[in-house]
């Protein structure tokens, strides 16, 4: 029987190697603070609309389809029995919440779409600062930045 052996790396090779990660996303060795958001250039305008076009699309498609999951439960319970109708109430609860969101996540695009069309996008409602590309990407139809958003949740 074959035993195998592994190195394991000693910590002065591990901490050797945290200076060249952190200047590799363009921060200060010994700045660990989070970069600075910066504006939308035009390509990155165009890619997050067009982004924010097809979002609208899918949902106004989500929303506008006669959904049979959110219609009144029957209380005949011959044809259902009461844990199955349970069942299906809270299956119904469950699609009208994601409806709701649905109906926001909407709301928020087309609100997106408008401060585009205002020459307003990118920037947080709150703090009027620059909201970040990468933080754009991830969510497009965002109005606050990081900082805003995580106050206003840890309210």
């Amino acid at each position: 029987m074959w035993v195998r052996r592994y190195s394991v790396p000693s910590t002065s090779a591990i901490t050797s190697c945290t200076p060249s990660i952190a200047t590799s996303t363009n921060r200060p060795s010994g700045n660990l603070a989070p970069l600075e958001p910066e504006e939308l250039t035009g390509a990155q305008l165009r890619t997050l609309e067009a982004q924010l076009r097809a979002l609208l699309q899918h949902l106004d498609g989500l929303l506008d389809g006669d959904d049979e999951s959110t219609r009144p439960v029957e209380l005949d319970q011959t044809r259902l029995g009461r844990v199955s109708r349970i069942d299906a109430i809270q299956q119904q609860k469950m699609a009208e919440a994601a409806k709701r969101d649905q109906r926001l996540r909407r709301a928020q695009v087309r609100t997106a779409l408008e401060a585009i069309e205002a020459d307003e996008y990118g920037f947080c409602k709150r703090c009027e600062e620059p909201i970040g590309v990468r933080r754009l990407t991830a969510k497009p139809e965002t109005p606050f930045c990081l900082e805003c958003q995580g106050r206003s949740e840890r309210r």
